[in-house]
């Protein structure tokens, strides 16, 4: 007998076929041969027969009479009780998700106040410097006040088509 054969029996394809009487003629031959001369398969095949024996001859159960009706009464009792646990889980996760975000809040509201509460301190600080500049300008401005004037009056009085500096170069160019 082939060994690729002898192995393909050991395998749980052969004993299912074997049992169901799916092999063919072949097969069975080459299948007792083996049994005759394998203990181990031998033994097992026996113990399988019985097995099979058993099962083939054990009175089938009769279910109740009402067994479809009370199999479909509990499968619906049971989906329900599945739904009420569904919507209990969605309502504690949001109450979970709720509770997050009312202390995330809480944290936010502490980090707001205190930012506000910097920002009027800083108010104060920042109207305090802008009046000091102001002042300084001011005592500045009435110190550069008559320099500018005077730069301002100087520049228009030079750059003006009747102003002194046309008036100049027109009297220069008349000389020449």
């Amino acid at each position: 007998m082939p060994e690729e054969l002898v192995i393909e029996m050991h395998g749980d394809r052969w004993w299912e076929l074997a049992l169901e009487g799916a092999l063919s003629g072949e097969e069975v031959a080459a299948w007792e041969l083996h049994l005759q001369e394998c203990k181990a398969c031998r033994e097992d095949w026996e113990a399988l027969l019985e097995v099979d024996q058993l099962f083939a001859t054990a009175p089938q159960p009769i279910p109740p009479v009402d067994f479809v009706g009370q199999t479909l009464l509990r499968l619906e009792a049971e989906r329900r009780r599945q739904r009420r646990w569904r919507v209990v889980a969605g309502i504690v996760l949001v109450i979970v998700v709720l509770l997050v975000e009312l202390v995330a809040l809480h944290a936010i509201y502490h980090d707001v106040t205190r930012l506000v509460s910097t920002l009027l301190a800083a108010q104060t600080l920042i109207a305090t410097t802008l009046m000091r500049l102001g002042v300084e300008l001011i005592t500045v401005a009435e110190t550069l006040a008559p320099l500018m004037l005077l730069g301002a009056a100087a520049c228009l009085l030079l750059m003006m088509p009747n102003g002194a500096l046309a008036t100049l170069a027109i009297l220069m160019i008349r000389r020449r």
